[in-house]
């Protein structure tokens, strides 16, 4: 207030000034919106409820709002949630509560934020793909995974970035305020967070880790031992109850073009061959450890195939290969060092949920 006049003052110099006798009471509106927070803001209202000054923004959280009204003499503030709002009075202003390129500014940081889940994600990926094609069809879900991961790691650092970003900008203003001898606004004091946020928080952590311990752990080492079993299988009937012919190993490959015209060729080898009772047999190349016999065009060499079913049969060559070397061997370890940290921590966290319901139940 500066005298019997109610001033406000936005950013560009703006300065607003309304006669105190023509004004009736505050007001504080909030309007959901079906994307991001609610819209709050301040307006000031005269004899027939007539908005004579708006001022986006949140207001009144602490107190002061209540303190200024009944300092100036006005009626307790009014509140009104969700349309329609107060009627506008003639010559309405709007008070500039945030600074221009405000919208810009905006936009740059959805962009970037954007960008690094983009980032992260094709990050996830990436580190996905390096892992070795014995982890056969889990290879999909494994990437799944590293997707969203690399998603939400992505979110989690631009928000970080952006919050750490936004004080550093403050702290370099207020230096330059400093600087040029003009007064400076006292910090507000930090929000407390809201109660229980840092159990929710860590809640939702320990959920994913979990989850990812789940997928990485006991799912990788699941689908290992099936493939090597199975592998292992072929291998014993196929070294002794094989029987040895000379056929022929040809390619069919498989070309697929992406969204962004990039291309990707599959290899399909077949095995076909004459058996001993002299039928002709066309098969596909079994993947040990998830490796097929890859020589590129028609290849002659020799096949073994069970007797009782043709049809089960693999290059002489892919005999010497053991099930269990390569990369399954890591997928054993990896995935068995995940499930026993996963086993080991599950109690813990039941621990931690029996104690937190004991604690609501006193309370």
């Amino acid at each position: 207030m500066e005298g019997d006049l109610l001033v406000g003052h936005g950013f560009g110099r703006q300065r607003v000034a309304i006669p105190l006798s023509s004004v009736k009471a505050l007001g504080i509106y909030s309007i959901s919106r079906p994307r991001g927070g609610p819209r709050r803001g301040l307006v000031v209202l005269d004899g027939d409820d007539r908005i004579l000054l708006r001022a986006p923004g949140a207001w009144g959280e602490d107190g002061t709002l209540w303190a200024f009204g009944r300092k100036a003499g006005l009626q307790a503030p009014q509140h009104r949630f969700g349309r329609p709002l107060w009627r506008r009075a003639r010559g309405c202003r709007r008070l500039r509560t945030r600074p221009r390129g405000s919208a810009l500014a905006a936009g740059i940081v959805l962009v970037a934020v954007l960008a690094a889940c983009g980032y992260g994600g094709a990050a996830g990926v990436f580190l996905a793909g390096m892992l070795p094609e014995s982890f056969g069809a889990v290879r999909f879900l494994i990437d799944a995974v590293a997707l969203v991961t690399g998603l939400v790691a992505g979110l989690g650092v631009a928000l970080k970035a952006v919050q750490w970003t936004t004080v550093a900008l403050k702290r370099v203003a207020r230096l330059l305020v400093r600087s040029l001898g003009r007064p400076v606004p006292p910090e507000r004091p930090a929000r407390p967070a809201p109660a229980g946020q840092g159990r929710r928080d860590w809640s939702v952590f320990s959920g994913l880790a979990v989850l990812g311990l789940a997928v990485f752990g006991p799912v990788v080492l699941a689908t290992t031992i099936t493939g090597g079993v199975r592998d292992a299988h072929l291998l014993d009937r196929l070294r002794h109850h094989g029987v040895t012919v000379t056929g022929e190993v040809y390619d069919h490959p498989t070309v697929s073009t992406g969204a962004h015209g990039d291309i990707s060729v599959s290899h399909h080898p077949q095995l076909t061959f004459m058996t001993r009772a002299g039928s002709s047999v066309t098969t596909r190349d079994p993947a040990i450890d998830g490796h097929r016999y890859d020589k590129d065009g028609i290849t002659e060499t020799t096949i073994v195939y069970d007797p009782a079913r043709p049809t089960t049969a693999a290059v002489r060559e892919q005999l010497k290969v053991s099930p269990w070397a390569g990369g399954r061997t890591g997928n054993l370890v990896f995935g068995s060092a995940l499930t026993v940290v996963l086993i080991a921590y599950l109690p813990f966290r039941l621990r931690r949920r029996r104690l937190r319901g004991n604690l609501r139940g006193r309370s």
